[in-house]
């Protein structure tokens, strides 16, 4: 059921975990009857669903002008600045230091599951 729940809503993206006791709750006092391995299964799938669907909903971004905050430097290559969108996604483009805390647009050129990729708006 969360797999058709996650495909009908269709996030942006997500955080997954497996299930764990949480102290206090009232599924603490439950029998948790889910072996382990069959946990790392269900959440496998999960994140491959969610992956998928992130992917494609970024794509859509392709093309787009979007205002970015730009809050530092992408921790592979420091010539990368990175920031994010009104809509909260990460985006990456090449630009100098000096963008750094400044809100710029930035036009989409490319996207995958976690990040869009961009160039900075004439």
């Amino acid at each position: 059921m969360t797999l058709d729940v996650v495909q009908e809503i269709r996030f942006d993206s997500a955080f997954m975990f497996r299930y764990s006791v949480r102290e206090g709750t009232s599924a603490a006092r439950l029998v948790d009857d889910i072996p382990e391995p069959e946990k790392i299964r269900r959440l496998t799938e999960l994140i491959k669903l969610q992956k998928t669907i992130s992917c494609e909903k970024n794509q859509e971004e392709i093309g787009q002008s979007r205002a970015v905050l730009i809050d530092g430097t992408s921790r592979r290559d420091r010539a990368v600045l990175k920031g994010k969108t009104e809509g909260n996604k990460t985006l990456l483009f090449k630009a100098g230091p000096e963008y750094i805390g400044t809100i710029q647009n930035i036009t989409v050129t490319a996207a995958d599951s976690w990040t869009l990729h961009g160039e900075l708006t004439g």
